[in-house]
């Protein structure tokens, strides 16, 4: 179940930034396909899957 989608757009109507713990990759893909411009056009960071960001590097 995703329930990315309702919590992105509160944050977004809100103005605050969006952390996201979980790296689904088709969740994450959907995440930065819908929301990614409003994100950019209103200064607010979206970032899923950033337990990944600690191995990865």
């Amino acid at each position: 179940m995703d329930t990315s989608a309702p919590i992105i757009k509160a944050t977004l109507r809100s103005g605050s930034h969006y952390i996201d713990l979980s790296a689904e990759q088709k969740p994450v893909l959907d995440i930065i396909d819908e929301f990614s411009e409003e994100a950019k056009n209103k200064e607010i960071l979206i970032i899923p899957a950033v337990h990944l960001l600690w191995w990865i590097g």
